[in-house]
């Protein structure tokens, strides 16, 4: 899988620009996150031998509350327009989710990629891509949005089952079918796309929403 930078990553996609730099910015700040985290393991496998000591609450608690700190300043007008000073609880959750498999999948495997820079790189635009089309996706409902369409980027990096929905228009609170994954949005993880990741990993793919 090819890593783009963060800049052309999100250049490619269908976004404004102010939307582009924002989501550029939390990727730059999560990618600070997951490599310091990377380097915290990489230590220990050097003062401990192994990785059987270590304490993972530790670090899944650390990687949360400052994913928390650096998502609050991103949707910042989200929170504001929607009435809240914080995150929702929901959508706390699924970070404490998102969390909790980056770190138990990066102490299973004793691989170097997976403390690799390109690893840290996939993760961070992935997690922003996910915060901002879930925030899009509240927007839309808080301002009675009805209906939504799902737009690819229409390249030759599009996987076939994302093809296959492209420019489909749905109610807002139905689930796009891609492949064997049901989707709110691109990335929504919200009913069964944890078991089908080959659906979300590096997807550019944007929701629209329609009135």
């Amino acid at each position: 899988m090819k890593i783009l930078p963060i800049d052309k990553f999100f250049a490619e996609m269908e976004l404004s620009e102010d939307e582009k730099k924002r989501r550029e910015d939390l990727a730059n700040e999560l990618l600070i996150l997951f490599l310091l985290f990377f380097s915290e393991i990489e230590a220990e496998k050097v003062i401990q031998g192994d990785l059987s000591n270590v304490d993972t609450d530790y670090y899944k608690d650390m990687i949360f509350r400052q994913y928390c700190d650096k998502v609050e300043v991103y949707i910042v007008l989200v929170a504001a327009l929607l009435g809240r000073r914080t995150l929702s609880d929901e959508l706390k959750e699924d970070i404490r989710k998102r969390v909790s498999d980056i770190v138990d999948t990066t102490l299973k495997f004793d691989d170097e990629y997976y403390t690799s820079k390109d690893r840290a790189t996939l993760l961070c635009e992935n997690e922003t891509n996910y915060v901002g089309n879930k925030s899009g996706y509240d927007i839309a409902k808080y301002q009675g949005y009805r209906h939504k369409q799902w737009l690819t980027m229409k390249d030759e990096k599009v996987r076939l089952t994302h093809a296959m929905v492209d420019s489909q228009v749905i109610g807002i609170n139905e689930y796009h079918k891609v492949g064997q994954a049901e989707m709110l949005f691109p990335m929504d993880m919200s009913r069964n796309a944890y078991e089908h990741p080959e659906e979300t990993v590096n997807c550019r793919c944007v929701e629209v929403y329609l009135r």
